[in-house]
C-alpha cells in the first residue's frame, strides 16, 4: 500500500510512531518527499507545520518557566513570609507610640490582614489598637497599618505597609521631607537634615479625629492635604485608614 507523497516545504517535520511487529515498517526520506512503503502495520503519523511547531516550542518554554517559578516560590516563600511578618510588626510598633507589649485580640486563625492588636505601655496602661486597612489606589491595593487611640476616635499614627503607586506622584506618600537640594547631592553639605523621620504625608494623620479623615484645602489644618496630581492615591490612603478603624471598632465596641 503506497501513501501519497508529501512535500517537505509545507510539512517540514514528520514524526512516525509505529507499533512493533515482526515485519516492522520501512520508510524512505528523500530531499523534498516522504514515501511510506509498508503501511500494513499499525502506526501513527504526527505532521507538524511551522505554526504548530512554534506554538509547541512556546508552550514548552512556558511550562518550563512556570515550573521554575513554582520551585523558586516554594524555596523562598518561608523567607518572604518572615520578612513580611517583620515589616508588619515594625509597622504596628510605629503606629502605637510608647508600646511595650502587644497582645493579639483576634482569634489565632484570623487572616493576617484582619488581625487586630492592642498595645500597652511599660506601666500596663492601654495605649490603643492597631489594624491593617486596605483600599484600591491608582496602580495598586494600598495596605496601611493604623493605630487608633483607646478612646476609639483619634488616630495615633499610620504606616504604609504596601503600595505600588506611580513614581514621582503617588509614591510621595512615603516621601520624607528634608532640605536636600541638587547642590547638596553633588557637593555635599553638613547642614542637610531631614525635617522628619517619617513621611510628611503620613504625619498628617497623627492626632486626627475620625471625622477629620477627609481631603481639605492646604490652609485648613482640620483634615488631610492631598498630594498634588495624586488625589486618587490620597483618597485610597484615607479609605484604608477608615477600613482599619472600622475593623477595630467592630471588634472593640465602646
Amino acid at each position: 500500500m503506497l501513501f501519497p507523497k508529501l512535500h517537505l516545504s509545507v510539512i517540514p517535520v514528520v514524526f512516525i510512531a509505529c507499533m512493533a511487529s515482526k515485519q516492522g515498517i520501512r520508510f524512505w526520506l528523500s530531499s523534498g518527499h516522504v514515501f511510506i512503503i509498508r503501511g500494513d502495520l499499525g502506526f501513527l503519523i504526527f505532521i507538524m507545520n511551522n505554526t504548530f511547531r512554534y506554538t509547541l516550542t512556546l508552550s514548552i518554554i512556558a511550562i518550563v518557566m512556570s515550573i521554575g517559578i513554582g520551585i523558586a516560590h516554594f524555596i523562598t516563600k518561608d523567607r518572604i513570609q518572615q520578612k513580611e511578618e517583620v515589616r508588619r510588626m515594625e509597622a504596628i510598633i510605629a503606629v502605637l507610640p510608647g508600646v511595650e507589649k502587644l497582645v493579639e485580640i483576634t482569634p489565632h486563625v484570623t487572616a493576617v490582614e484582619n488581625k487586630i492588636y492592642k498595645g500597652v505601655d511599660k506601666y500596663g496602661s492601654l495605649i490603643g489598637y492597631a489594624a491593617l486597612g486596605m483600599a484600591q489606589g491608582y496602580n495598586s491595593k494600598m495596605k496601611v497599618m493604623t493605630g487608633l487611640a483607646s478612646n476609639m476616635n483619634k488616630i495615633l499614627g499610620i504606616r504604609l505597609v504596601y503600595h505600588e503607586e506611580t513614581p514621582g506622584l503617588g509614591d510621595k506618600i512615603v516621601e520624607i521631607k528634608s532640605n536636600k537640594t541638587l547642590f547638596t547631592v553633588f557637593f555635599g553639605s553638613k547642614e542637610v537634615i531631614e525635617t522628619s523621620r517619617t513621611p510628611w504625608f503620613c504625619d498628617q494623620f497623627r492626632k486626627k479625629n475620625l471625622n477629620q479623615l477627609r481631603i481639605v484645602e492646604q490652609e485648613n489644618p482640620n483634615g488631610i492635604h492631598a498630594i498634588t496630581a495624586a488625589t486618587v492615591t490620597t483618597t485610597a490612603v484615607i479609605e484604608a485608614v477608615k477600613d482599619a478603624t472600622r475593623k477595630i471598632r467592630i471588634r472593640m465596641p465602646n
